[in-house]
C-alpha cells in the first residue's frame, strides 16, 4: 500500500462509519499524471561546474543560478532535476526566496493562492545526506555472484550552509534543476529532499522523502 494511499485510509477510519468517506483533494481521480513515472523523483541532468556564490534572500533571474560546462572555475556538481508527477502542488525548502520571471501563480485545492516555481528554474534546494550500506561481491568463475561481508558505511560530507530556508512550491507537472558537488554523491552516499503535498497543513505529518543516489547515476558519471 502506498504512503498516499494509507494517509487517505487513516482519514477514511478517522470519520464515523455512516459518513462517505472522499479522498483528499481529488485523489478519486489518481495520484500520477505521467501512469509510467513515480509520483515525486529525482533524475541525473548533466556533469559541469560551479562557482559558489553567496545565498540571495531573492532570485529573480535562473541564469545566474547556473555557469556554463565548459567554465574551469568552481566546484564540479551533479546537476539533477527534481520531478512533480502529482495531480497536487509540493513544497521544499530552498536558501533563496524565488520572484519575479522564475514564479508563477498557482491555486491549491483548497483554494489558497501560492508562488509556484517555473518549469526548468534552477533553484538551491535543501537536501540532506545519508550514507547507504554496501556489500562486496564477486563474480565466480561459473557467473554467478558471491555476496561477502558488508563494506562500512562512508563518512558522510558535513553541509555548510546557513540556518535561514524558504519554502518553494512546485506546481503539479513541473520540474526544476539543482546542483549537487560530486562528493556529495560520492560511492555509497544518497542524498534526498524533503517535501510535502499541499493538502498537508500540520506541522506533525509524516515527512516525505525523494532520493537519488550515487548509483543511480549514468556509469560513466559514476567511474
Amino acid at each position: 500500500m502506498s504512503k498516499i494511499s494509507l494517509v487517505v485510509l487513516v482519514l477514511c477510519v478517522a470519520v464515523s462509519a455512516s459518513a462517505q468517506c472522499k479522498a483528499p483533494c481529488g485523489t478519486e481521480i489518481g495520484i500520477t499524471l505521467m501512469k509510467d513515472k513515480p509520483t515525486i523523483h529525482i533524475t541525473f541532468e548533466r556533469m559541469g561546474r560551479l562557482r559558489p556564490t553567496p545565498t540571495r534572500l531573492a532570485a529573480a533571474d535562473k541564469r545566474r543560478e547556473m555557469l556554463d560546462d565548459q567554465d574551469k572555475e568552481g566546484v564540479q556538481v551533479v546537476w539533477l532535476r527534481l520531478h512533480n508527477n502529482s495531480r497536487w502542488a509540493i513544497n521544499f525548502a530552498t536558501d533563496s526566496l524565488y520572484v519575479g520571471s522564475t514564479i508563477t501563480p498557482i491555486r491549491l485545492c483548497d483554494g489558497r493562492g501560492a508562488l509556484g516555481l517555473r518549469t526548468d528554474v534552477a533553484v538551491n534546494a535543501r537536501y540532506e545526506i545519508e550514507a547507504v550500506r554496501g556489500y562486496e561481491s564477486v563474480q565466480t568463475s561459473n557467473g554467478g555472484l558471491l555476496i561477502r561481508s558488508p563494506v562500512d558505511a562512508p563518512k558522510v560530507p558535513v553541509l555548510n550552509r546557513s540556518d535561514m530556508y524558504s519554502t518553494s512550491w512546485l506546481p503539479a507537472g513541473g520540474s526544476v534543476i539543482f546542483s549537487v558537488p560530486r562528493e556529495h554523491l560520492a560511492k555509497q552516499l544518497a542524498i534526498y529532499v524533503p517535501y510535502t503535498y499541499e493538502w498537508e497543513v500540520r506541522s506533525d505529518e509524516p515527512q516525505h522523502r525523494v532520493y537519488f543516489r550515487a548509483s543511480d547515476l549514468p556509469k560513466i558519471s559514476n567511474d
